[in-house]
């Protein structure tokens, strides 16, 4: 996990559960076709990437992960407001 998600984490203690529980889910189900109201597949430079919505609405907040598929790993480089994650 990337050290900027953890220092997010850190400062906001209120999404640390909801990031854990987040973090379950994508282990239980990776993929946007499993997943489809949270989680989607990132285009152009972040081909191989996808996003989580965490929360919703105007104080959104989502995360931005990759997959290795190999390693059975999921990458979480960045965890912030809505707009950084798009």
């Amino acid at each position: 996990m990337h050290r900027s998600v953890l220092k997010y984490l850190e400062d906001r203690p209120e999404i640390r559960e909801d990031f854990n529980d987040a973090l379950d889910s994508i282990r239980a189900c990776p993929y946007p076709f499993q997943n489809r109201q949270r989680v989607n597949h990132l285009k152009g430079q972040y081909d191989c990437s996808y996003r989580y919505a965490l929360k919703r609405g105007r104080r959104g907040v989502r995360f931005k992960f990759e997959i290795d598929k190999e390693d059975r790993a999921i990458d979480v480089y960045y965890l912030g407001p809505r707009g950084g994650a798009y």
